[in-house]
């Protein structure tokens, strides 16, 4: 009995290695000034969002996962930049929690989500935010941080049907992502 539960542990810790140990890109963006890295090659786009300060281009860099090979469905990773005299880090913290606060409602309206979880979430010395929320009638989630680098605004997500969560993809995803100078 001990051998029979040591090898279905084994088991499973070769399945869950195998998917941190898949085929995973890094890409390396100098425009967008960051590298993370995928589970697959992302699908790169451009699009103009009109907002309050003007014109803004959303640069998106998405990978749509296998369910069943991953559990994750969705990998995101978007950048776009703001006027410095709309949004910078360097402002004053009511100014940055505002923007925060409207980046997560426009985010989760643009769902139909509710928001289960907010909290801080710095990536070095810039301020972040990671957020959990559940949207498609409470069947998915989603993961996502927001963070202010100066005046770029980033968002890195990943969606999953709501229990099928692979939690060493999600944090090899997040923990991949490093500003570069």
């Amino acid at each position: 009995m001990k051998h029979a539960k040591l090898l279905l542990f084994t088991g499973i810790i070769l399945v869950c290695s195998s998917f941190a140990a898949s085929k995973w890109l890094t890409i390396a963006n100098k425009e967008g000034r960051f590298t993370a890295q995928f589970p697959g090659k992302p699908d790169e786009s451009k699009k103009q969002s009109n907002t309050p300060a003007g014109p803004i281009t959303i640069n998106l860099f998405t990978y749509n996962a296998d369910l069943s090979k991953d559990g994750n469905r969705l990998y995101l990773l978007m950048y776009s930049d703001y006027p410095e005299k709309v949004i910078n880090s360097n402002k004053k913290k009511n100014v940055v929690d505002t923007f925060f606060k409207n980046a997560i409602d426009g985010a989760i309206n643009n769902i139909h989500g509710k928001i289960l979880s907010v909290e801080k979430s710095p990536v070095g010395k810039y301020p972040g935010r990671f957020v959990k929320a559940s949207f498609g009638e409470g069947k998915a989630v989603m993961d996502v941080h927001f963070y202010l680098v100066d005046n770029r605004f980033y968002m890195l997500e990943v969606g999953y049907q709501k229990g099928q969560l692979n939690p060493i993809s999600e944090k090899r995803f997040f923990s991949s992502f490093k500003l570069l100078n």
